[in-house]
């Protein structure tokens, strides 16, 4: 039996577990009710489930002293810069409302006083007006 799974297929598993594990002895909730509490505007949900999604990165001071040691940055590692639209739909599948998301500052001032917040504006647009999450 393979029991591979892919990093999507485990943070979604074990979320869902997470979630399953917190309901239980909560009483059910009419399909009118749940409704409405999905229609609810930001930032008033009756409770703020949430995930933080954390970026560790270190760039490299001088990469001439530094030699050929690449960039740590997680984000690029779990290949968050292009999948974060797909990463950021689990969160709101598994039923999150509220998150805490990192900004990889080296991108967002790649120069001091230089700002570029290209990048950013792309998750943090999609999850407060797609997802609707705070």
């Amino acid at each position: 039996m393979n029991t591979t799974v892919n990093r999507r297929e485990f943070l979604n598993r074990s979320l869902q577990g997470a979630c399953v594990a917190l309901a239980v002895g909560q009483t059910a909730t009419t399909g009118q009710e749940r409704a409405r509490q999905s229609s609810t505007p930001l930032p008033s949900p009756k409770f703020y489930w949430g995930i933080g999604i954390e970026n560790c990165w270190m760039g490299q001071a001088d990469p001439t002293k530094d030699g050929n040691r690449r960039l740590l940055d997680v984000f690029l590692q779990m290949q968050h810069y292009d999948k974060w639209k797909a990463d950021l739909d689990l969160v709101h599948e598994v039923g999150f409302n509220t998150i805490r998301y990192s900004v990889p500052w080296y991108r967002a001032e790649p120069q001091p006083g230089v700002y570029d917040w290209s990048w950013i504006d792309k998750p943090v647009t999609y999850l407060v007006e797609k997802l609707k999450i705070s």
